[in-house]
């Protein structure tokens, strides 16, 4: 629930704090994602949990438009789906592969290394920082797609 209501009130400030520049908004709410996930599995208060949730859940849907809207505003019209589409396997990729993985995490260290797992997995990929992606990250993507 929480998750959930992070989301609803990030989601509706969205509009307030996406400007012209996307990708400080990328990487800082990429950041808070992976921060407050691995928080959680060292946090003990359950208060603090239900807040770290909440920004987990904000973060997400901030990272979703921000990313979303820059991928449209760099790339051609007629590449958008193409591009989309690839976004959104690499993304149930990383889903399948984090299923897998979650079993075999909670059998070693319990839900705090499942946890602490999921979220340093968040600033490993692309590349262990998100510093570079910007809208020349996505225009040479498109390149590689066009090839």
């Amino acid at each position: 629930m929480a998750y959930g209501a992070g989301g609803v009130v990030l989601g509706g400030l969205a509009v307030l704090l996406l400007g012209r520049r996307l990708g400080p908004v990328i990487v800082l709410t990429a950041l808070l994602l992976g921060v407050a996930l691995a928080g959680t599995a060292v946090v003990s208060r359950r208060v603090t949990v239900v807040g770290l949730l909440a920004v987990v859940g904000g973060s997400r849907v901030l990272f979703d438009v921000s990313t979303r809207t820059l991928l449209q505003r760099a790339v051609p019209s007629d590449m958008v789906a193409r591009l989309f589409g690839i976004a959104e396997g690499l993304s149930m990729a990383g889903l399948a592969v984090g299923s897998l993985l979650a079993p075999a995490l909670l059998a070693l260290g319990g839900a705090r290394l499942a946890l602490a797992a999921a979220g340093a997995t968040v600033h490993a990929f692309p590349g262990g920082h998100f510093s570079g992606f910007t809208a020349d990250t996505m225009r040479a993507i498109l390149r590689l797609v066009q090839a």
